[in-house]
Formats: structure tokens, sequence, C-alpha cells
């Protein structure tokens, strides 16, 4: 029964942020970026798309503590006031293995998925300039790197505190084995919330069943989440960039 209760609060917050309320953000997008004059220098896709990241970047900053809040979780149990240097270091090396581990993994996928329902190859990487891909590329074309690749470094670091510093330390309660899985669950709904379509989350579904597990286990041992933020975009940077 209390496992129950624990589990509804978390689907039902993660549907109301990352499925309701970060769609509902893209609406005053398009108002922001007239005001601000981006749409007479680029189309109005690419402008709504990338006002509507930071929207999404400072509203996710803002969830991070309203979660935190809620679910009495601690400065010190997140992770973020325990830094050293060499975690960094740690962190690349990570983050190069959690890709070449994903590529492998999602090539398994992909050969297995062609081969069995006959789908052409080339539709499956069609759906990757869709969703959140197409609002980290319409940033980096309007906003200069100094200003977008921070941005994008904030909006990963929140993802990483809210999976795994606070949902992994919300359900501690019920044993590591059950925090360590359903942490990486709701992780991988999180990236379908953030596509048009369950399709298009393919990639980022792939990419959470390798980082999530992966982090989350890591960081019960370490009590650090930088470790994981580095790894998260290097991830990343070598995925997109």
């Amino acid at each position: 029964m209390i496992i129950s209760v624990y589990l509804t609060t978390a689907i039902l917050l993660l549907l109301l942020y990352y499925w309701i309320f970060k769609k509902i953000l893209h609406f005053p997008a398009y108002y922001i970026a007239c005001l601000f004059k981006f749409t007479r220098k680029f189309t109005i896709e690419e402008s709504k798309s990338a006002i509507g990241f930071i929207l999404v970047v400072i509203s996710h900053i803002i969830f991070s503590f309203i979660l935190a809040d809620l679910f009495k979780i601690h400065f010190i149990d997140t992770g973020i006031g325990k830094f050293q240097l060499k975690e960094l270091f740690l962190g690349v090396l990570l983050g190069i293995g959690m890709t070449g581990t994903t590529a492998i993994f999602s090539l398994f996928i992909i050969k297995l998925v062609i081969s069995t329902f006959q789908i052409a190859e080339k539709n499956i990487f069609i759906f990757l300039s869709s969703g959140w891909f197409k609002s980290y590329e319409s940033l980096k074309i309007i906003m200069p790197i100094w200003i977008s690749l921070p941005l994008i470094i904030m909006q990963l670091s929140c993802e990483e505190v809210i999976f795994r510093s606070i949902f992994l330390n919300y359900f501690l309660v019920f044993g590591a084995v059950f925090s360590v899985i359903m942490s990486s669950v709701l992780f991988a709904i999180m990236q379908v919330f953030q596509m048009p379509h369950f399709r298009g989350a393919f990639f980022p579904i792939m990419g959470a069943l390798v980082m999530g597990p992966t982090h989350s286990y890591l960081f019960l041992i370490t009590k650090s989440i930088w470790p994981f933020i580095v790894s998260h975009v290097v991830f990343f940077m070598l995925f997109t960039f």
C-alpha cells in the first residue's frame, strides 16, 4: 500500500511537469520571441523552440527545488555539496563509456527491429529531428555558444539532480535495488514525454536504460552528483554535437 502511494505520487508529478506543464510553456515562447524580435532574423519555429527551451530550463531548476522540498530531501543527500576535482575526470570517462555502450545497445536493437518488422533503417533516424532534439538545435542556431552551452548543461544537470539525487533518495525507503530500478524507469519514461511520439524517443530511451541504472548505482556509492552531471553532459555532446 505504501509503495503504491509513493509510485502514484512520483508518476503524477512526472506527468504534471514533463508532460503537461512543459507543453504549456511553449505557448508564451512565441510571444517572447516576437517581443525580442527573434522572429525577424530566424523562422518562427526556430525562435519558438529556442525560447521554449530557455523557459524549460528555468522551470526545471524551480521544479528541482519544489520536488526536493515535497520529498523532504536534504541538501546534503543531493550530493551537490560533495565536490572533488578528480570526479570531473571520472565523469568524462564514464560519459565516454555510456556513449559507447548505448551506441552498441542501440545498434543491436535497430538491427533486431529492422529484421523483425522490415522497417527501413533511415526511417528510424528521421525521428531524431523531433522533440527535444529540435529544441537543442534551434537554441544553438539562435544563441551564441557561450549562452547555449551553459543552458544545455543546466538542463542536463537538473535531470541528474531530479532522477538521481531526488527520486533515488525518495525510493530508498524500499531498498537500494527498488530505488535504482524505479528512478531509472521514471528517467526512461521522462524521455518519452519529451518527444512528440514514442518512436522518436528510441535513442533517448536507449540512453536512459544504460545511463539510469549505472548512474543511480554509482551515486549510492559515491554520494556525489557531479561525476554523473559531467557524464551526462559528455554523453549528450558526443551524441549530438
